[in-house]
């Protein structure tokens, strides 16, 4: 019998047709360099997917864009790409609640517009179907030889996608020539294998109940491919090697002109739009407690209630707004901050109805609007005619009480200020519409992890319009965690930019702050790293036989040895350190070319100085970096100082390479100057070791600025 051969698998070139352009027509908000610019991005996710036409295999993919700018618009556009395609089947994992499906099931439907018959032509929707109910009609529209695609949004839970798993199983789907597209919404949570950390460090193989009924449904399916889409990519990024869920792409999406997140709110307008909460304004279990409404949970109502009479009274510019409360996880401290907001303004509402200003109550409204105008930069002069605007506004509010185990359905049009009290619920994935004023002051006693935190920027979204309006109250610690989070982001941002998601793993590390975690340490499958850039850090070591850190070739060819900018004396008028300025490109060859073996956290040291010095090539292309020859003088005639060796535990060797402080001399460690950014010091040395004349030439570098980096690695140090 004549062996079959294998034809290479032909490049997947998705192409917009009818489907795409209906839905882009439908947009009427977005102009069309902004349509132009999602088409092409969904373009390039699908391109990466497979072939319905021409694979048999499975893809993983990951798209990252910021909190609320608009990742739901990308993955409808992909639903729409993909029907245009030949994909017959799209799962959409639409979050851990029920709220969150209901947001996308009800935000799909309006968006392909599935109440019109015509759009109905392309796609026929169903809700977490049962096999009970829905088999039958899932497998018709499966045997349907037109061109229809079939949306599947479920809850991520085990029961639910199970029963998926075994409509699939019942229609054979793996025997057929169907494609599916998964969509998995928030990806980072609950999809993961909870019991990553326990299986590593146990050598286990055990399996969370969501992650093992997503790996079933995997399974059950040919050709299909898998889609992460979140805001914080942290997770996926970090989980094992071999994880069917590890991503093979990534795609970074870019937010509309408009849209306002970390760079606005904690940067150049941290001054105007956060308002710093004090601790005894913090509700804390066991040790403040608070009896009575916190001063700047006042402040922020006024301040939502000047706001919205500028945006909705004076200027047009919107038909409601929206406030966060925020205070805690606890219902029972939702639940207080409920009470208190709803007797608040029952109490507004009675005092704005007085019109005799010489009435106390009539005097707490007038000086309350008064002190919030000067907050919110609104002419006082005008003061009356805010109250009579706020008065009219007033009588079309609703405060929402948001809470596990209730289902609380937000109808944001039917009133004009919309009050959401409420913790998890409005965590992740939640988008609160017209929000302009978030009062946020949940305390953790740990550590945070960053894509929790970040997934609480429920104010981030397209706000340009009303910017100056917005209002964000946070602790000073919450404050100082966010503008941790957004250069972190915008750091991997960047780097995924520029590289394939392979190339920012195996050389790129996240840049994080030390007072958050990068993500949940159950999910991951490898020790944790913290590596600091702080003061002086050595590279004394080497293996023996092996290279130390530099062959003095490499030394001669990037630094040109005749010309120092300076001489450093130390202990009398021959000893001397030879100071060189040297510019990017040489220092960042000179840390490149490194040889640094002997410890994984001294090569996380490395690719961190890399990292630093690829900023500077940003911030400033001619910036000098300091370079010193340690002991020129002995350099020079091809000796260096003598050393005792160490045989450290992993077989390596190491010595001690700085000098001490004497009489005549301050010490190594004092031989830098901090009008550079980094300074690296060469030592040449000659091992005390028998039967050697080795030169050897080591390094030790100093950051003058403090950086923190994190990654994940599946061997440890050793």
């Amino acid at each position: 019998m004549e062996e079959r051969i294998k034809l290479p698998r032909r490049e997947f070139n998705p192409v917009v047709g009818d489907s795409t352009d209906r839905f882009l027509k439908s947009l009427t908000y977005l102009d069309e360099i902004s349509k132009e610019r999602l088409i092409t991005e969904t373009t390039e996710i699908l391109s990466q997917c497979s072939d319905p036409l021409d694979d048999e295999s499975s893809k993983t993919g990951l798209v990252v864009g910021y909190v609320q700018s608009g990742k739901t618009l990308s993955f409808t556009t992909l639903i729409s790409l993909a029907n245009d395609n030949n994909y017959k089947f799209v799962i959409v994992l639409a979050g851990v609640a029920n709220n969150l499906l209901t947001q996308t099931f009800n935000r799909l439907k309006k968006d392909l517009n599935l109440t019109n018959r015509i759009s109905r032509r392309y796609f026929k929707i169903f809700c977490n179907p049962s096999k009970h109910e829905y088999f039958n009609e899932i497998k018709e529209a499966h045997l349907e030889e037109d061109d229809r695609t079939v949306i599947i949004t479920v809850l991520k839970h085990h029961q639910h996608i199970t029963e998926l798993y075994k409509i699939f199983k019942a229609i054979d789907f793996i025997s057929s020539n169907s494609s599916c597209l998964i969509i998995d919404d928030e990806a980072d949570q609950y999809s993961l294998n909870g019991k990553g950390y326990s299986n590593f460090k146990n050598e286990l193989e055990e399996e969370t109940a969501t992650y093992s009924a997503i790996l079933k449904l995997r399974n059950s399916l040919k050709c299909h491919s898998y889609i992460q889409y979140t805001a914080t990519p942290q997770g996926p990024m970090l989980i094992a090697m071999n994880d069917i869920l590890k991503p093979q792409f990534c795609k970074i999406l870019t937010p509309g002109e408009k849209y306002t997140g970390g760079l606005i709110f904690f940067n150049d307008k941290a001054d105007d739009l956060i308002v710093t909460v004090p601790n005894r304004d913090l509700y804390i279990k066991k040790e403040n407690e608070l009896q009575s409404r916190p001063e700047t949970l006042i402040h922020a109502i006024w301040d939502y209630l000047v706001s919205s009479y500028c945006l909705i009274v004076r200027d047009s510019k919107l038909e409601f707004t929206s406030m966060l409360i925020h205070p805690g996880r606890e219902n029972a401290i939702i639940s207080r901050y409920y009470n208190w907001t709803c007797d608040y303004f029952s109490k507004i509402k009675e005092s704005v109805k007085i019109n005799d200003i010489e009435d106390l109550e009539y005097q707490f409204v007038l000086n309350s609007v008064k002190e919030s105008c000067v907050r919110m930069k609104v002419n006082v002069d005008l003061v009356n005619d805010v109250i009579l605007g706020i008065k009219s506004i007033l009588k079309d509010i609703k405060i929402y009480e948001v809470i596990k185990g209730r289902h609380t359905q937000i109808e944001w049009n039917e009133n004009a200020l919309n009050i959401l009290v409420g913790g998890e619920m409005l965590n992740r994935g939640y988008t609160v519409e017209n929000l302009i004023t978030t009062y946020l002051t949940r305390v953790s006693k740990v550590k945070s992890n960053s894509d929790t935190l970040q997934q609480r920027a429920r104010f981030f979204g397209y706000k340009k319009d009303y910017i100056d309006y917005c209002r964000v109250y946070l602790s000073s610690f919450t404050k100082d965690e966010f503008y941790s989070y957004v250069r972190h982001e915008e750091s991997f941002r960047s780097k995924l930019k520029k590289q394939t998601l392979n190339e920012f793993l195996n050389n790129s590390l996240f840049e994080l702050s030390d007072n958050l975690e990068l993500t949940r340490k159950s999910i991951l499958s490898g020790y944790y790293y913290n590596i600091k850039l702080d003061g002086w850090i050595k590279f004394d070591s080497w293996f023996a036989g092996g290279k130390a850190v530099w062959e003095k070739s490499i030394i001669n060819q990037l630094i040109d040895l005749n010309n120092p900018a300076e001489m450093y004396n130390y202990n009398n008028d021959e000893g001397v350190h030879a100071i060189f300025h040297l510019d990017y490109t040489k220092t960042f060859s000179l840390i490149y070319t490194m040889n640094v073996v002997d410890s994984k956290m001294r090569v996380f040291q490395k690719i961190a100085l890399l990292q630093v010095m690829e900023d500077y090539l940003t911030k400033d292309k001619d910036q000098k970096f300091e370079v010193i020859l340690m002991n020129f003088d002995l350099f020079q005639k091809n000796i260096g100082r003598t050393r005792k060796v160490h045989v450290n535990s992993n077989g390596s060797k190491s010595v001690d390479l700085f000098v001490g402080r004497n009489k005549n001399y301050l010490g190594d460690d004092h031989v830098h100057s901090k009008s550079f950014p980094i300074t690296i010091q060469i030592h040449s040395v000659l091992p005390k070791e028998n039967n050697t004349n080795d030169l050897l030439f080591f390094a030790a570098i100093r950051v003058n600025n403090k950086y923190n980096f994190k990654t994940v690695y599946e061997d440890d140090d050793n």
